[in-house]
């Protein structure tokens, strides 16, 4: 479905009057809340993975965009409170996440779901959300100049990246067949279900 298209945004807008729908996503934000913090793997001093990202992705590829943005204003606002550091609460690592949330639906929502696809979401996430924007955050809250936080997000998301995409890759791998048989993701066909291709086959129209 092409996001160009005002049906992709209405279609995505209409996942917020499916019952089942709705559900998964308050499951979807609830394990990300529960895992938020704790789910990490580090990799070396000051360089660690959080396990909630590719859990965030799947949600937006079920659900599409609006919902994802929802989701992820109500989670981030959630892990605020619930994890309170002291520090006060600032929206714009909110707006991070809520766009986060809207490159994922983008990419995967009603789309066939490739290697090639979460590759271009992951990038976009990492150098235009975690580095352009959390940067520039940063540098409103602590200070120290934006290019200091630009260079030093720039770096960390630039060795996260291939370890991030193939932990979705996997991740995705496993979940697309028994999720496109619930029609949940439904740009997979029957003979898609079996594997994650890099490239996604064109159907042969019969016409």
């Amino acid at each position: 479905m092409n996001i160009f298209k005002k049906e992709y945004w209405l279609s995505s807008a209409r996942e917020l009057k499916d019952i089942r729908k709705l559900a998964f996503a308050a499951l979807i934000c609830a394990i990300t809340v529960a895992l938020d913090g704790v789910a990490r793997i580090p990799l070396m001093q000051g360089l660690e993975i959080k396990m909630t990202f590719f859990i965030i992705a799947f949600g937006c590829a079920v659900y599409g965009p609006v919902t994802g943005m929802l989701m992820a204003a109500v989670v981030d606002t959630l892990c605020f409170f619930i994890a309170n550091t002291g520090y006060a609460y600032f929206p714009g690592y909110m707006l991070t996440e809520v766009l986060v949330s809207l490159l994922y639906g983008l990419f995967l929502y009603r789309q066939k779901i490739t290697v090639a696809k979460l590759f271009c979401a992951k990038v976009c996430t990492n150098y235009f959300c975690h580095v352009l924007l959390n940067a520039l955050w940063s540098a409103l809250l602590y200070g120290r100049g934006y290019l200091y936080y630009l260079w030093s997000s720039l770096v960390k998301n630039t060795l996260l990246l291939p370890i991030e995409v193939l932990i979705m890759a996997v991740f995705f791998a496993l979940v697309i067949p028994p999720f496109a048989k619930m029609k949940l993701l439904p740009a997979h066909s029957e003979r898609e279900l079996a594997r994650l291709t890099f490239f996604a086959k064109k159907e042969k129209n019969n016409g």
